[in-house]
């Protein structure tokens, strides 16, 4: 996974297994319109990741705005081995 996990594995023993993530189309409020230099009430996309153990634990919660003229999603998907 990198960035945050490795830290989270390295330093606290905490081993993240997977991570679930929501995309949901939202408008930017005057705070997110300030640092992202928009007018307040422009579309943008608001991420939430939540990360997760082995026993299904929760261990990380990571949102984000995104420009919504700014953004571009790619999904790859592939077939699970089955075993």
């Amino acid at each position: 996974m990198g960035g945050g996990q490795d830290l989270l594995s390295q330093k606290y023993g905490v081993e993240p297994i997977k991570a679930q993530e929501f995309f949901e189309p939202t408008l930017v409020d005057q705070y997110e319109a300030m640092v992202l230099g928009v007018k307040q009430g422009s579309p943008a996309l608001l991420l939430e990741r939540i990360t997760y153990t082995l026993n299904d634990r929760p261990i990380e919660l990571c949102k984000g705005v995104i420009r919504g003229d700014r953004c571009r999603l790619s999904v790859e998907l592939l077939k699970r081995e089955q075993s």
